[in-house]
C-alpha cells in the first residue's frame, strides 16, 4: 500500500525518536527462522502493540495518513479477494486443523453473506489465531517502518503484509459503521515478563497503536489478565479513554463476538493515545496507566 512508503518516509526522518531501535547487523533474511520460531515461544510483547513516538505532531499526522488511506478503499460486496488473500496465508501457518476449519467456515459465510461481522466472529474464535494476527501486525510495523523493509527484499512482511492489510480494510467495512464506539472507556489487561517492555514510557508520551487491541468496557474482565503475576512479571492493567467522534478508533464486538458477556471492544491499528498516568502498585510488581486518545482530527 502506498501508506507504507508515505509512513516510512516520515518515520526515517525522526527514527532516533523512537523508543526501538533496530539492531545495526539484523539481516531479514537470515532472522526469518528464527522470527517463526519466536511465533511459537514468545508473548506479544507491549511495547509492540504500541509504537512510542516522541514528536506528537508526527503522530498524529502518521494516524491520520494511515486511516485516510484505508477510507480511500472499495472493497467488493462479497470481499472475496480479501478473503481469499487471509485464507490462503493461514492454510500455510499449520493451526490445529479443527481450529481452523472452524475459522475458515466463519471466513466461508462471510462471503456468501457479505456479512464482515463474522470474520469478527471468527477472529474472537481462538486466541493462537489473534495472536498470530498481532504478532504479524508488530513485526510489519517493526519492519516496516523501522527497519525500513519493503515486500521486495524482506520475507517475513512478503508473508504476512498482504493478508494483515486484508484483514484491516474489512475491519474498515460500512457495513461495520454501526459497531463504531464513539467517546467510551476501556480496559485491557496484561502480563509482561519484563519491565524493559515499559521503560520508556513516561507522562503526557504519545503512543500509536500498531495492532487490534482487545479491549473490554468491564475493567473485571481486565483484571482477569493481569491479577496474578509470577515471581518475576509485572502486571499491566491499562486503561484506554476513547473519545475522537470522527476517527474510526474501535468496534463495539459485542454480540458478533465468540465471548458476549466478555463486553469486548477491538481498538483498530494507527489510534494516537497520550498517557496521561501511569502508577505503580504492589512494590513495583504492578502497573496502572490511563490512556486518553487524541482528538485532532
Amino acid at each position: 500500500m502506498d501508506v507504507w512508503k508515505w509512513l516510512a518516509t516520515k518515520l526515517h526522518g525522526t527514527a532516533s525518536n523512537t523508543t526501538i531501535s533496530p539492531s545495526t547487523d539484523f539481516d531479514c533474511v537470515s532472522a526469518y527462522e528464527f522470527y517463526k520460531k519466536s511465533l511459537q515461544e514468545n508473548p506479544l510483547g507491549w511495547c509492540e502493540w504500541h509504537l512510542n513516538i516522541d514528536d506528537n505532531d508526527n503522530a498524529i499526522k502518521i494516524a491520520e495518513t494511515f486511516h485516510q488511506d484505508f477510507k480511500k478503499l472499495n472493497l467488493s460486496p462479497d470481499m472475496k479477494d480479501e478473503i481469499d488473500t487471509i485464507c490462503q496465508t493461514f492454510s500455510e501457518f499449520k493451526l490445529p486443523k479443527k481450529t481452523w476449519d472452524q475459522i475458515k467456515s466463519n471466513f466461508m459465510q462471510a462471503r456468501e453473506d457479505k456479512d464482515p461481522s463474522l470474520i469478527i466472529r471468527a477472529d474472537t474464535m481462538d486466541q493462537q489465531f489473534t495472536s498470530r494476527i498481532n504478532n504479524d501486525l508488530a513485526a510489519n510495523t517493526y519492519h516496516s517502518l523501522i527497519l525500513y523493509c519493503t515486500v521486495l527484499n524482506c520475507p517475513i512482511l512478503a508473508q504476512t503484509q498482504a493478508y494483515t492489510e486484508a484483514i484491516t480494510s474489512i475491519f474498515f467495512h460500512p457495513k461495520l459503521d454501526k459497531l463504531l464506539v464513539r467517546e467510551k472507556t476501556v480496559y485491557r489487561g496484561a502480563v509482561l515478563e519484563d519491565k524493559k517492555l515499559i521503560a520508556n514510557y513516561k507522562k503526557d508520551a504519545t503512543i500509536i497503536t500498531t495492532t487490534f487491541l482487545s479491549t473490554s468496557t468491564e475493567r473485571w474482565v481486565a483484571e482477569r489478565w493481569c491479577n496474578t503475576p509470577s515471581d518475576n512479571q509485572i502486571s499491566i492493567l491499562g486503561t484506554y479513554n476513547i473519545k475522537n467522534i470522527h476517527r474510526r478508533t474501535a468496534l463495539n464486538l459485542g454480540k458478533s463476538s465468540q465471548f458476549p458477556d466478555e463486553e469486548e471492544v477491538l481498538i483498530l491499528r494507527y489510534v494516537p493515545f497520550t498517557i496521561t498516568s501511569l502508577r505503580w502498585e504492589n512494590d513495583g510488581r504492578r502497573m496502572e496507566i490511563c490512556f486518553d486518545e487524541h482528538t485532532d482530527y
